[in-house]
């Protein structure tokens, strides 16, 4: 658990994203599940950064790796690509080179392999869901276009979540919330988000109260043991 402040320079958003990926690694460690919210954000927070100052070979293969471990393929294959054809490519060991080419051929794998399915239309919001997992936003919006407009509100927010802080989006989610705007069955999740946004804003009864919801509202829900040891952590009775 950690508050996350916001400081606009590329250093800070290049830590502010290793602390998103780390996040992200904690809730698939506890629960198989992707925290969409996280897991974008640190993706987009990656390409932001080395956009703005390339990063170094062994920065791109670390980056590669640890999407790797989270499915997030796409977004793996393309950071394992920068790493070898930079200049300093050569400076990678033979093993960590080795590393990068696995990851570029497990992609191109999955990628023959999807070519071979069948599309099937009758399941946008996975799509979106994927394209949010993979941090492709693009992908993302051409997705979300196409969902029913009342499913629309939750996905919409986190597109919209890069670079932003932590404060402003939670008081933009609590809002839809509070406003019924997001999709009763994506309530619970939203509440997680919720409490996760505002225990990096260091607002911990915020916290406390947005993964209490959640809990009632979902109380099986795959998020539950991360949604447990967070309101452990904050030394709630988090059994009752």
């Amino acid at each position: 658990m950690r508050y996350l402040p916001h400081q606009d320079n590329e250093i800070s958003a290049k830590q502010r994203a290793w602390c998103l990926i780390e996040i992200a690694h904690r809730v698939s460690r506890r629960t198989g599940e992707t925290s969409l919210l996280d897991q974008y954000r640190a993706i987009q927070g990656f390409q932001a950064s080395h956009h703005q100052a390339k990063w170094s070979t062994e920065e791109l293969l670390r980056a590669a790796l640890s999407l790797e471990i989270l499915s997030a393929n796409q977004a793996a294959f393309q950071f394992a690509q920068e790493a070898v054809k930079t200049q300093w490519a050569g400076s990678l060991s033979p093993t960590k080179h080795q590393q990068a080419i696995l990851i570029i051929d497990h992609h191109q794998k999955q990628l023959a392999d999807a070519k071979q399915k069948p599309a099937d239309n009758d399941h946008v919001e996975q799509e979106l869901r994927e394209a949010l997992k993979q941090g492709d936003e693009l992908a993302a919006k051409e997705a979300l276009s196409k969902l029913g407009k009342d499913r629309q509100a939750l996905y919409a927010f986190v597109i919209s979540s890069p670079g932003r802080q932590s404060t402003q989006l939670y008081k933009e989610l609590d809002h839809l919330l509070k406003e019924e705007k997001i999709s009763e069955d994506l309530q619970a999740e939203a509440y997680f988000y919720l409490g996760c946004l505002a225990l990096e804003a260091g607002e911990t009864l915020s916290t406390f109260t947005a993964l209490q919801t959640s809990k009632r509202l979902a109380p099986d829900s795959p998020f539950q043991p991360i949604r447990q040891f967070y309101l452990m952590q904050l030394g709630s009775l988090a059994g009752n």
